[in-house]
């Protein structure tokens, strides 16, 4: 059964019985006819009409199953992605799809839109897809956002992640923690670690300030008395929305950067 097929077809038939219908009227016939078409019994859905056939369907994941396949057609129909939000108990058959790496990005971004939709966020569920390293990069970036719209409930879980995150996945969770707005001594030594662990020192110096916690200054006033002058701009910046001043007297005229800001060669 292909209900995107069987809509067309009803649509076609109310446009040819109308005597045809201008392009500009297309887009508000389209969403007329689809309520139509949805409330009106047909012999495909065993004589219930859409939508009383996809209400007349409990099984979270037998809904799964049809969303997958109607995807691999072309759109899902919103007579049933409107069925899986509002289905009870329809998390965990959506998460499965969500996790589940053989299954494209285009069906994985659906389960993600879907559960945004239901209003409970599966955290530890888009934590473990976001660290991944096989997720793609745009459903990487969806759950990312979402994530950091959920505030402390993601606090806890990512602090378990800091033992275990390597490389560049740390960037992606000091932002997810900075986001997490959890003051948590966990939180505050793994982005001060970061100036000493590679990652690029404008980087670290933007997630602590952002982060807040002025224990940071007496660290970065120490790196200040050591840097050339594009790092100290940077420190000086971190220092000053940590709600401090950089009390550090460099003598920059030698430093090559410093020499191109003042336009000497």
């Amino acid at each position: 059964m292909d209900p995107e097929k069987l809509f067309h077809e009803f649509l076609r038939k109310k446009i040819t019985y109308r005597g045809g219908i201008s392009p500009a009227e297309l887009e508000d016939a389209v969403g007329k006819y689809y309520e139509e078409w949805e409330n009106t019994p047909c012999a495909d859905f065993g004589g219930l009409s859409p939508r009383g056939y996809y209400e007349s369907i409990k099984d979270p994941r037998e809904l799964a199953g049809m969303l997958k396949d109607a995807l691999k057609k072309g759109d899902a129909p919103p007579v049933l992605t409107e069925r899986l939000v509002k289905l009870d108990g329809a998390d965990d058959a959506l998460c499965d799809i969500l996790l589940d790496g053989n299954a494209d990005e285009k069906t994985r971004l659906a389960a993600a839109d879907l559960l945004n939709a239901r209003d409970g966020v599966p955290v530890e569920t888009y934590i473990e897809c976001v660290f991944d390293p096989d997720t793609p990069e745009t459903l990487r970036e969806t759950l990312i956002g979402r994530l950091e719209e959920c505030g402390e409930r993601t606090a806890e879980p990512l602090i378990r992640r800091i033992e275990e995150t390597e490389g560049e996945a740390k960037t992606i969770l000091a932002e997810l923690l900075v986001y997490s707005q959890a003051r948590d001594d966990r939180i505050y030594e793994f982005l001060i670690g970061l100036i000493d662990d590679g990652i690029a020192l404008p980087f670290a110096l933007d997630m602590l300030g952002r982060y807040g916690d002025e224990r940071a200054i007496e660290k970065l006033t120490e790196l200040a008395k050591t840097c050339d002058y594009a790092d100290f701009t940077d420190i000086r910046n971190a220092v000053e929305m940590l709600g401090g001043e950089l009390d550090v007297k460099r003598d920059f005229s030698q430093d090559a950067t410093y020499k191109k800001i003042k336009g000497e060669k």
